[in-house]
């Protein structure tokens, strides 16, 4: 990176101001960052801090003035081709989930680090940007998050890695080198921040293109489905769907129609289903998310061993029915279609009625519904739990969370803020007791000795190593059946002497 040099005029005198040894820790530049977002870039709204990827924790996420999503990736010292290889590797995850799955994820990891909690990323996002503003059909698409916008942020930058950057750019991915110079003068302490956009007069980061509308999208959609020659098969599916999943809406997108039904309990949609012509070939791929699969496990068998299918994430295709369970994709030509329509139509009625039984169901018996579907015996490990608080904390305040039950103490100053969460973890058979960082604070010491003896992990993630630091992170205990006989004493003391620690500090 060029030297970044600054004088302090003093009249018509210049004095040097002499470059900081460095910003102390990438901890400490990314709580700056955090608190002041425009210094990455202006109108910027940050939406996530430490995001779980599969590649692992993304720095920071965001929201930029025209409504696209940009990933921040933060390094203390110069700039390496490592940081490269793992904001690609982020954004590329992000991608590939879709727009529900993207949007959820979202929203379950706001509200921690400085982030504004976001109940609704859908409706959060029409509300902010959405010309129209909040609206049930404003849809809600790829075309308003992407392309990502990606940066690298450090205190420096080698050449290898801005050839690097250059040759993405230049290759049509939006990717910025954001490099910050710490200066001292005294006890102040001076950052200047240099965008790195220009390399032999050609842009490093660039305007992303007009985003088709969702009406071009469609016409794309039936113009390949024209091609392949399955127009009539598109519309025979298209309609299977209508006619079967009462309060469904169809989306267009860059994958096919997406099928949502409401969320189960909230206000937002979740897809369930997709449809789209295959590749150049005379077939229609039918797909079911993973929550549909998770729905109708029972029904879905059959079918596996009787139509051609392959699963999403790919490895799945020997355990498709096991939590967590993958995408199924069902690719039928019109003699496929014709012997197996019957099949399908009464698999996506299985689907609906379950759906609609787990709407209606009260709130605590959804939450036990599914649990069960994700593998855990309620009344082994889920209903002794929640007996375990409830009696530890004299009956707390008891909410639905999109990730389980939510726990709050019932009296005090801090009776709304929650304490505790308990839901399924993303292993089979697996419950996650959550213990918020509100609760870890009040009992650092009662929690150190469990931490040796019980399965754990923190949010952020990369808190592992020092879940009892300032600022503590959340601490999920997990437990199977056997997991649960075995530490359930321990457990149960531990909520005790958070509740005492709570009574103590605010009666």
């Amino acid at each position: 990176m060029d030297e970044i040099k600054l004088w302090a005029l003093a009249g018509e005198r210049a004095v040097p101001v002499q470059p900081a040894v460095g910003i102390d820790s990438e901890e400490r530049l990314e709580e700056i960052l955090v608190q002041n977002p425009h210094m990455l870039i202006p109108g910027l709204t940050l939406v996530g801090r430490q995001t779980a990827t599969d590649g692992g924790p993304l720095d920071l996420l965001g929201v930029d003035s025209d409504g696209r999503l940009v990933l921040f990736e933060l390094k203390r010292g110069n700039l390496s081709r490592d940081a490269v290889a793992q904001i690609i590797d982020y954004a590329s995850d992000l991608t590939s989930m879709g727009i529900d799955a993207l949007a959820d994820r979202i929203a379950a990891q706001s509200g921690t680090g400085g982030i504004d909690q976001i109940e609704n990323f859908h409706e959060w996002h029409n509300e902010n940007y959405s010309e129209t503003g909040a609206s049930e059909d404003d849809r809600l698409d790829a075309s308003k998050l992407l392309p990502l916008r990606l940066f690298l942020v450090g205190l420096g930058v080698d050449e290898r890695t801005e050839r690097m950057v250059n040759f993405l750019a230049d290759s049509g991915v939006d990717i910025s080198l954001l490099t910050f110079q710490g200066f001292a003068r005294g006890d102040e302490l001076f950052l200047a921040r240099q965008m790195r956009v220009e390399t032999e007069d050609k842009p490093v980061s660039r305007p992303s293109r007009n985003s088709p509308s969702s009406a071009e999208i469609e016409e794309m959609l039936l113009r390949r489905a024209k091609e392949n020659g399955v127009s009539d098969l598109l519309e025979s599916v298209r309609a299977m769907f209508r006619e079967n999943w009462n309060n469904s809406r169809e989306a267009p997108g860059s994958l096919g129609f997406s099928i949502s039904l409401p969320a189960v309990g909230v206000s937002t949609r979740h897809a369930y289903g997709r449809i789209a012509p295959s590749g150049n070939d005379s077939s229609i791929t039918i797909m079911f998310y993973g929550r549909s699969v998770e729905l109708c496990s029972e029904q879905f068998k059959p079918l596996l061993d009787e139509i051609p299918y392959r699963t999403s994430p790919y490895d799945r295709k020997d355990n498709p029915l096991e939590y967590p369970q993958p995408e199924i994709h069902f690719p039928v030509n019109e003699a496929e279609w014709a012997a197996h329509k019957d099949k399908l139509i009464a698999l996506t009625r299985a689907v609906y009625a379950a759906y609609q039984t787990l709407q209606n169901a009260e709130p605590h018996e959804r939450f036990f519904r599914i649990t069960e579907n994700r593998g855990l015996n309620i009344n082994e490990v889920i209903k002794p739990a929640l007996d375990m608080f409830r009696e530890n904390w004299r009956n707390p305040n008891e909410s639905n969370h999109r990730l389980g039950l939510e726990l709050k103490h019932a009296s005090g100053s801090d009776a709304a803020r929650a304490y505790a969460r308990i839901g399924p973890e993303g292993t089979a058979g697996s419950m996650e007791m959550v213990f918020y960082r509100s609760s870890v604070e009040l009992c650092r010491e009662q929690f150190a000795p469990l931490l040796n003896e019980i399965r754990y992990q923190t949010w952020p993630r990369n808190r592992k190593d020092n879940p009892l630091e300032d600022p503590q992170p959340e601490i999920q205990f997990l437990v199977n059946a056997a997991e649960w006989a075995a530490h359930k004493d321990k457990l149960s003391a531990l909520t005790r002497a958070v509740y005492e620690a709570y009574q103590a500090r605010y009666s």
